[in-house]
């Protein structure tokens, strides 16, 4: 009886897909419930958005900082390597504006969750507030509540805001479209910025590609996410575990932050291309290059 009530849930949820789905060319595995956490983990996650907002703010602090002169100058010049100069300018003018949605790529292993990302352009906006407005709908506590992600977007976009989306990142425009409405939706590579909020859906990577953005004057445009492509850096956990910049983020962290942080997030290194002294080694791999992996057992290799 019970497998007959969960497959009917399950026709009720797939009932409530939205006429033009929510990501283009993906199929589905569904459930009749929600994945279920104990209260501990429930605690822990609704605590963790804080705690990673203190890392983006010290993280943001550390680069401009550093472009000043006033921290290890290695520090902006190996996040702005590669970039382009109006890039790395348009980072600079946003000053001290982050991102105010934010998503935290977790895994969960067999010794607790690991963080592998924190990512300033997430996809899966939508999906993430149909899912929980229709598990609410069938009676379940779900963390965030059933209006958790529609209301952050009603407070970032307003009434006039707009998305704008790349060609790129098109897969997910229907999940967009059913979130604000087509009407909302612009795309990246014809939007002229005018003044009002303008939640941007689009990797800084694509910004020399989006000439009518590029050549327009911002008038009071006010991009969320801010346009700071070194925000969007894998690089930032290996700075995290650096040596010279433990003080750093120890002291704009607090000893707490900073000591959980390092339990969460997996050890990580800055491999360049120049050759180490002979008495050189990556911590903790006990190598010189790269290459010398190589000769690491294939489960050592797969945990790097």
């Amino acid at each position: 009886m019970k497998e007959v009530r969960g497959q009917a849930v399950v026709e009720q949820l797939q009932q409530s897909m939205p006429s033009g789905g929510l990501f283009r060319g993906k199929s589905w595995r569904w459930s009749d419930q929600p994945w279920m956490m104990e209260t501990e983990e429930v605690r822990w996650l609704e605590g963790l958005g804080k705690k990673l907002a203190v890392f983006q703010r010290a993280a943001d602090k550390l680069y401009r900082e550093s472009a000043l002169g006033n921290q290890p100058r290695w520090v902006a010049e190996w996040l702005d390597l590669g970039k382009p100069d109006e890039v790395i300018r348009a980072g600079r003018a946003a000053k001290a504006a982050l991102p105010r949605v934010i998503r935290p790529d977790l895994i969960r292993t067999e010794s607790g969750w690991a963080l592998t990302e924190i990512d300033a352009v997430p996809g899966g906006v939508g999906l993430t507030a149909w899912l929980q407005e229709e598990y609410s709908k069938l009676g379940h506590s779900i963390l965030g509540g059933a209006k958790g992600m529609r209301s952050i977007g009603e407070e970032i976009l307003g009434e006039q805001g707009e998305v704008v989306i790349s060609e790129e990142a098109g897969d997910y425009r229907p999940e967009w479209e059913w979130l604000v409405g087509k009407e909302r939706l612009q795309s990246a590579e014809t939007y002229r910025p005018k003044k009002g909020a303008a939640y941007r859906f689009f990797e800084m990577f694509d910004w020399m590609k989006l000439e009518r953005i590029r050549s327009a004057k911002e008038d009071g445009v006010k991009w969320e996410a801010p346009l700071k492509a070194y925000l969007e850096e894998k690089l930032w956990w290996a700075l995290f575990w650096m040596k010279p910049l433990e003080e750093w983020w120890r002291k704009e962290l607090g000893e707490g932050y900073f000591k959980e942080l390092r339990g969460l997030v997996p050890r990580a290194w800055p491999l360049r291309p120049i050759e180490l002294p002979p008495e050189g080694v990556l911590p903790e791999l006990g190598i010189q290059s790269w290459s010398e992996l190589e000769g690491f057992s294939q489960k050592a290799r797969e945990l790097v």
